[in-house]
């Protein structure tokens, strides 16, 4: 395959245009259809509290379909899931996305030095348990989710139907950040150190560089998100949250995320598994996703064509019906074609990509939706664990 340029396939002029809202627009999706939901707060296993959101379902099923729960990427809130909450709600899953600790409604933790993979872990654990959520169940994660996902599958083999880690990397994110590990190791040092020496100052820039234009305009004209596709309502969410974040959770966070690596245990989680990669993904490379589904023994890689760090809202679509053929095809889910009024009104989904495949390698999916026998995916299942 080959290696994805810095821009997308019209080229670097549009892509800087499309930072300037004067010159051009996003193509925002179709707004998801909101129901109503449970906001719960439950206590952690250190007495932290965190906040979850259930959606239930919009559709009856012949037979209980598995929840899914969905773990956020650092400094990220549930607002990244929107439209996948809608689209599988409406095929009859219970939908949980939560905050992390630290994070937006949750609570801070009385131990500043809990903010790791493995406490994210414990604490989806214990929300389920405050939930009574029946297992198994379906964990999905984004950026820092894939490592809070795997984690957990990794800990809780009985609990964990399947793993869909999207636009992350198993461990050791420092390594592949922006692929410059040097230059990225050395920024997060000196910034690290400066957050520790002064958190109110470091909280006040924080939030003034959330709130200026300097920030949307710079993650579209770097590429860390596709400048014609990405929401305009998504970025200003994300934004508005990191604007009121504390600096010592996201870097608390961020220094557990290179420390942590699923890579020692991947090859023991059994779940099936799909993995899903942004081919213009500027934080988590392609290559981490493709060397996580090679060592999962019941894995599978997708690759989004031309997906950024932030094609969850920039390509919902895709994404939805990828996962949604992917949980088909292991018996997860809960029905594949349940139209309201609503999603029968809504625009129709693009045509299917091209997808190319050869005989002498395993194919790769490149953004492509079409019925399970047209789709060409790579999968590791059949080959032997261990």
């Amino acid at each position: 395959m080959t290696r994805p340029s810095r821009f997308p396939r019209a080229g670097p002029v549009r892509y800087t245009l499309m930072s300037f809202p004067i010159i051009g627009r996003s193509r925002e999706p179709a707004a998801p259809v909101i129901h109503p939901a449970d906001e719960i707060r439950v206590p952690s296993f250190d007495g932290t509290e965190l906040h979850v959101h259930r959606r239930w379902p919009r559709v009856e099923v012949d037979r209980p379909a598995p929840t899914i729960v969905c773990c956020n990427g650092v400094g990220v809130s549930t607002f990244f899931w929107t439209y996948l909450e809608s689209y599988f709600a409406h095929r009859g899953h219970r939908v949980i996305t939560w905050d992390y600790r630290g994070h937006n409604r949750s609570g801070h933790p009385a131990d500043e030095t809990s903010f790791t993979i493995e406490n994210a872990a414990r604490d989806l654990g214990c929300a389920l348990d405050a939930l009574e959520e029946a297992d198994p169940v379906v964990v999905v994660g984004h950026s820092m989710g894939c490592q809070v996902s795997l984690e957990f599958g990794g800990r809780n083999p009985g609990r964990t139907a399947a793993i869909v880690p999207m636009l992350g990397t198993a461990g050791r994110a420092l390594d592949t950040f922006f692929n410059s590990p040097r230059a990225a190791r050395t920024l997060f040092s000196v910034v690290s150190k400066a957050v520790a020496r002064w958190p109110g100052a470091a909280r006040g820039f924080n939030a003034r560089l959330a709130a200026s234009r300097v920030a949307p305009l710079g993650a579209r004209a770097l590429g860390i998100v596709d400048g014609w596709r990405m929401p305009e309502s998504a970025l200003e969410a994300y934004l508005e949250h990191f604007s009121r974040m504390d600096p010592a959770v996201f870097f608390g966070f961020a220094a557990s995320l290179d420390a942590h690596d699923a890579m020692e245990f991947v090859d023991e989680i059994v779940a099936p598994t799909l993995v899903v990669a942004g081919e213009r993904d500027l934080f988590t490379p392609m290559r981490c996703s493709e060397e996580l589904a090679a060592a999962l023994p019941n894995g599978e890689l997708f690759v989004v064509r031309d997906g950024s760090h932030a094609c969850l809202v920039e390509q919902p679509d895709l994404i939805n019906g990828r996962v949604a053929d992917f949980l088909a095809r292991h018996d997860l889910l809960g029905a594949r074609a349940v139209l309201t009024r609503d999603e029968a009104a809504a625009p129709a989904p693009p045509p299917p990509a091209d997808a190319t495949t050869t005989k002498e390698t395993p194919p790769t999916i490149v953004g492509a939706i079409a019925p399970p026998s047209a789709l060409s995916h790579r999968s590791n299942a059949g080959r032997a664990s261990g």
